[in-house]
């Protein structure tokens, strides 16, 4: 595989920043940019925390600083899925 192709393939498969910002801003609160980084474990917590809050209104103050945080270590998630991806083509193509 050669370098274009391995670029292209990069392309195709990374994770865009200003998607998971968006996704944050308009659907954070059921924890979509997490399933869209691939992390089902960290969206399921956002969806047990919203119905939780629903009964315990204190969980709903852990729900939104949870969101709060999560805004600033979106940035560093979508870099660190997108390197994983880097390496993933890089093992393929065997180099």
């Amino acid at each position: 595989m050669n370098t274009y192709q391995k670029e292209i393939l990069f392309e195709s498969r990374k994770k865009n920043m200003f998607i998971a910002y968006l996704l944050g801003c308009f659907l954070g609160g059921i924890g979509m940019h997490r399933f869209y980084l691939k992390d089902f474990l960290g969206g399921s917590a956002y969806i047990v925390l919203l119905f939780l809050s629903m009964f315990i209104p204190i969980i709903g103050a852990v729900h939104l600083v949870y969101l709060f945080v999560d805004f600033f270590l979106t940035y560093r998630m979508v870099n660190v899925y997108n390197l994983g991806v880097r390496k993933e083509i890089e093992a393929i193509s065997g180099e």
